[in-house]
């Protein structure tokens, strides 16, 4: 019986020893698309517009054009971050500071930005499409 006892302490000990290495990082996933050429980064996006669920909650750093454009129907102002790819234009991805900035507060249009924001989606009233946006922004314009 004590034998028999032992063995199952023993497992159990074991394996709770096992859970503590599961494998699973601490730290948030990092996509960092600025070390990929324009193509590479373009298909990125692309990816993630068509398979959003894959990537909410990572944190994604991308560098590309400053963009923005008004939804004259809300009067929503939506800044973007664009990326060329040499044979198939461009294709961006929207971006929110997590404060309130005023509009002289961002880049002047099409200049070099590097954005990081954690990935997430919203839609579009009257729509089930998902439209990815970086949350709680950070961008820095290149010089």
């Amino acid at each position: 019986m004590k034998k028999t006892l032992c063995l199952i302490l023993a497992f159990v000990v074991i394996l709770t020893a096992f859970a503590g290495c599961s494998g699973k990082k601490s730290e948030k996933e990092v996509i960092d698309l600025t070390a990929k050429s324009g193509e590479e980064a373009y298909a990125e996006i692309f990816k993630m517009i068509g398979s959003p669920d894959d990537y909410k909650g990572k944190t994604v750093k991308v560098r590309g054009e400053f963009e923005y454009a008004d939804d004259e129907a809300t009067g929503v102002r939506h800044y973007s971050c664009m990326v060329s790819s040499d044979e198939d234009g461009k294709q961006g991805i929207e971006f929110k500071t997590a404060e309130e900035l005023d509009f002289v507060d961002y880049p002047v249009i099409f200049s070099e930005i590097e954005v990081e924001g954690t990935f997430d989606t919203y839609t579009l009233d009257g729509s089930e499409v998902q439209v990815p946006i970086l949350k709680n922004a950070k961008f820095t314009e290149m010089e």
